[in-house]
């Protein structure tokens, strides 16, 4: 049924085998109430390192499923994420009550390049709900800052 919704969609939309069609249980299962959240970490980490995970143990689609026609096929072997302006992954999550969740991860656009404050001396306010917990923020500051030469402004 969602193959087929998906078809009806993206007809003639796009080139054959651009659009990848995964799933989180050929790896580890079901994963009940946890499934969702399982397909979102997978699509976070594809689009995020630029790669296309495969499906284990697939061979072939349900006799009943049509991946020869559009843009859809199962990646069976790591791919690189194809040139793209951005990265876009579709996580689709159907619970066994009924419950039914979609959700679109995006590419972060690139950071913006950030100035460089003017020379002289800078306030680097920290704080902390203790003293301890202050002597704390300003060690991990001082080594953070020891370790590295960051922009002032990345601080």
């Amino acid at each position: 049924i969602e193959v087929a919704a998906l078809h009806e969609v993206y007809e003639g939309a796009a080139p054959a085998e651009t659009c990848a069609l995964g799933s989180v249980k050929t790896a580890i299962g079901h994963l009940d109430a946890a499934a969702g959240i399982a397909g979102l970490i997978k699509a976070v980490l594809a689009v995020q390192h630029g790669t296309i995970p495969p499906n284990l143990h697939f061979t072939r689609p349900h006799p009943e499923i049509d991946l020869t026609a559009g843009p859809f096929y199962v990646p069976t072997k790591v791919r690189d994420w194809p040139d793209a302006p951005r990265r876009v992954a579709g996580v689709s999550s159907f619970g066994l009550g009924g419950t039914n969740a979609h959700v679109v991860v995006e590419q972060a656009p690139p950071a913006e390049p950030v100035d460089p404050p003017p020379a002289g001396a800078h306030l680097l306010p920290v704080s902390a709900r203790t003293p301890a917990a202050l002597r704390a923020a300003l060690t991990r500051l001082r080594r953070h800052l020891a370790g590295a030469t960051p922009a002032l402004a990345e601080v």
